[in-house]
């Protein structure tokens, strides 16, 4: 029984190693991937000034809505991001199962071309 629960507790230990190292690397990787954003942001303004006005239009919106995501993404923890696709999640539990879905299907697809 004691060995039970010391694996119990080494897995434990093991789990919140591992969550640790995933939440560091995610907060590593947030003004990178903040920066891209901004500058594909930038780069979509430039383009869309050249477009017709519909398309441009478009394109702004795009723009925009990537530097709001580079924003959150540099204005949020780890936590704050996690709470806030766990509410996503319960407010949209379809939606979020269907995007579940077709990730899973197309990360399968893509480790299954190797």
């Amino acid at each position: 029984m004691t060995e039970g629960i010391e694996h119990a507790g080494k897995l434990k230990a093991q789990l919140a190693a591992a969550a640790d190292k995933t939440k560091d690397t995610i907060d590593s990787a947030r003004e990178p991937i903040a920066d891209k954003l901004l500058g594909a942001a930038d780069r979509l303004r430039a383009r869309g000034d050249r477009l017709p006005r519909a398309a441009a239009g478009v394109a702004q919106g795009t723009a925009d809505r990537l530097e709001a995501s580079a924003t959150y993404l540099v204005s949020n923890t780890v936590p704050q991001m996690l709470e806030d696709l766990l509410s996503l999640v319960r407010e949209n539990p379809v939606q979020s199962l269907l995007i579940a879905g077709a990730a899973g299907f197309l990360l399968g697809r893509a480790l299954s071309r190797d």
